[in-house]
């Protein structure tokens, strides 16, 4: 009988410890779960808060982009014909209007050309005897095109026109961004004289 009573208490003990293990299993993989699960949702986290910044970086480019645009476009619609002649010498034949000598504009509209490469065209001129020193533009919508003579292989005379088109905003991000470049197109604009005036006298 005693015998008997001792079996069955040690195999209560073993079905008890039984049940322990079982417990902490349980409790470990619940544990391991949550850590699971936390560790999605702050990856998760984190690819939301990347994926919001690089949204917001993209935004603040592309406001920036159009701010540039929008200040671009506004200085292009305030340009006089004049300003734009200065900006398509610049590009052109700057010595023209780089020397020391008086510098002449002269508008489309009383432009009567000599021929018809030259009629319709404003034109800005040092009134030398020699078509180096004219520069014609003509501005149409938002482009400009400009003819400047480049002399030939042997004289002045055996050279052509050379002719080139680019938009306002070309001659503006080139010679108009900065105050620095502004005073100097003002400056220069500022000494033209009246080619008209001059053809007069």
């Amino acid at each position: 009988m005693k015998k008997f009573c001792s079996i069955v208490g040690l195999s209560m003990v073993l079905l008890l410890a039984g049940c322990g293990n079982n417990g902490n299993d349980k409790a470990t993989s619940s544990s391991s779960s949550q850590a699971g699960s936390s560790s999605v949702t702050s990856s998760s986290a984190s690819s939301s808060v990347t994926t919001s910044s690089s949204a917001a970086s993209s935004s603040a480019t592309n406001g920036s982009s159009t701010a540039s645009s929008a200040s671009v476009s506004k200085n292009t619609s305030n340009l006089s014909d004049k300003q734009i002649g200065v900006m398509a010498v610049f590009l052109a034949f700057p010595d023209l209007i780089k020397g020391s000598d008086p510098v002449y504009y002269m508008p489309a509209s009383q432009n009567v050309g000599k021929n018809a490469l030259e009629k319709g065209y404003s034109y800005i001129t040092d009134m030398s005897t020699d078509q180096l020193g004219y520069v014609f533009y003509q501005v149409n919508g938002s482009n400009v095109t400009i003819k400047n003579w480049v002399s030939g292989a042997k004289d002045v005379a055996d050279g052509h026109f050379k002719v080139e088109t680019v938009t306002i905003d070309r001659l503006v991000n080139d010679y108009y961004v900065n105050q620095g470049q502004k005073d100097e197109v003002n400056g220069d604009v500022a000494k033209l004289k009246s080619a008209q005036q001059h053809d007069n006298e």
